[in-house]
């Protein structure tokens, strides 16, 4: 989920370590704290909703630059109880007003929510009127996704955030009811992830959208008929690196292009292939990669299960970006399930440690932790079972894993991540 802050004009609110100072980024905290003001308490679903926001993780941030401006020192009437209500009798002292100026929007990300509470955060998200101080204008929008966040929260980082935590919408709303400011929230450590980013085996991710879905549980059929459709046009002088079949180069390391199907990933998807793609491997011969994307973009249609399946350029569907396939993530899930390459041992291998294995040999790093899951990214309604293998017999399952720093995508893994399955998703 995206909750997007658009400023309409200068950001106003103090650093609370230095009241002389801007705070740049706005703190998850603060973020939060608009949102209860702009909540309507009496309704049940906004408050559920709330209280679901404060229980999460704590969110990562995509963050332009600021410009810092000159504050303007300013006296203003103290404003303390005993002071009166008089104006002019009371004493002034000089204040300063921190800002800044963004360069651009403020984006920060939490997990997608069930559909009552997202809808609760849209509207609650369109009454939002400031961030900061009053005049700290802003457009905000809530929406399902996500977008990359270079700011992630790391226990090793440098960067202190105040972020809501479980118990912080009561906090604030037992501080208003007794006419007091609230207490300061926790603090997160946040830090650039982007310096610790772990690149994957992959370059590139070029999809085509299918003008009729196909079924993701026949994926393997999919990319299959995209690979037939691409050496057809290549002829018989097709690199090894996109046939995969010996010749040295990054085929010869497994690492030749992979063929791969893009699920909906909308939540009210059925269980179909909105599109397909091809990964291409890092260090694949630039001759190599222009003749692939040549006859990628040249072709019209596949043939999948006797079917013909016409082919065009991608829309602006969530499902189709590569973006939201190669986005850094610590944690990815599978949406179609991995295949193991051999078969466990009792008491000597697990598939959990086939899976860690698979991963690194594909060129990723070796996770932290690798859980089998009855069920992927894409819900109960497709369990591993339910997929098609290309070649049957073999061990298959849904899987989750953390690594220990982002990885980025798209990760790929298993005896067939080549053709379809194998693909996670990441968040």
């Amino acid at each position: 989920m995206i909750l997007t802050l658009e400023f309409l004009g200068a950001y106003a609110a103090a650093d609370v370590t230095r009241r002389d100072e801007p705070e740049w980024p706005p703190h998850p905290d603060r973020v939060y704290q608009s949102l209860v003001d702009a909540a309507e308490l009496g309704d049940e679903a906004e408050v559920r909703a709330l209280r679901w926001l404060e229980s999460q993780v704590p969110p990562g941030m995509a963050v332009p630059e600021a410009v810092p401006m000159l504050p303007a020192e300013t006296f203003v009437p103290v404003n303390y109880p005993d002071s009166g209500f008089d104006l002019e009798a009371r004493s002034r002292q000089p204040r300063s007003f921190p800002m800044v100026w963004p360069r651009g929007s403020v984006s920060l990300v939490w997990p997608d929510p069930p559909p009552p509470v997202l809808q609760a955060l849209e509207r609650i998200g369109a009454r939002v009127s400031h961030v900061g101080r009053a005049e700290s204008q802003v457009l905000a929008t809530v929406k399902a996704g996500t977008v990359p966040t270079p700011l992630v929260p790391d226990p090793q980082g440098s960067v202190s955030l105040r972020v809501p935590a479980t118990g912080r919408f009561d906090t604030l709303e037992a501080a208003f009811r007794a006419g007091r400011f609230a207490p300061q929230a926790a603090s997160a450590s946040y830090i650039d992830g982007q310096s610790l980013t772990a690149k994957g085996p992959w370059s590139e991710l070029i999809t085509l959208r299918l003008r009729h879905p196909l079924s993701v549980v026949r994926v393997v059929d999919a990319a299959e008929a995209l690979r037939r459709a691409v050496l057809s046009l290549l002829g018989d002088d097709a690199p090894a690196s996109v046939h995969g079949h010996g010749g040295g180069g990054p085929a010869a390391t497994g690492t030749h292009v992979a063929w791969v199907g893009l699920p909906n990933l909308s939540p009210f998807a059925k269980g179909e292939l909105l599109g397909l793609g091809v990964a291409l491997p890092r260090g694949m011969p630039a001759r190599d990669r222009a003749r692939c994307l040549q006859a990628l973009l040249s072709v019209t249609h596949v043939l999948a299960n006797g079917r013909r399946v016409d082919t065009e350029a991608p829309t602006q569907a969530l499902s189709l970006q590569a973006a939201r396939w190669m986005q850094p993530a610590r944690r990815w899930r599978t949406v179609t399930p991995v295949v193991l390459d051999r078969f466990p041992k009792k008491g000597k291998l697990t598939a959990e440690a086939i899976v860690a294995r698979g991963l690194t040999e594909a060129g990723y790093p070796a996770p932290q932790a690798v859980r089998l899951t009855p069920e992927g990214a894409l819900g109960p309604a497709l369990p591993s079972g339910a997929f098609r293998l290309r070649r049957p017999g073999r061990l298959y399952c849904h899987v989750e894993v953390d690594f220990a720093a982002p990885v980025r995508g798209p990760l790929l893994a298993g005896a067939e991540r080549h053709f379809g399955l194998g693909l996670f998703l990441p968040g």
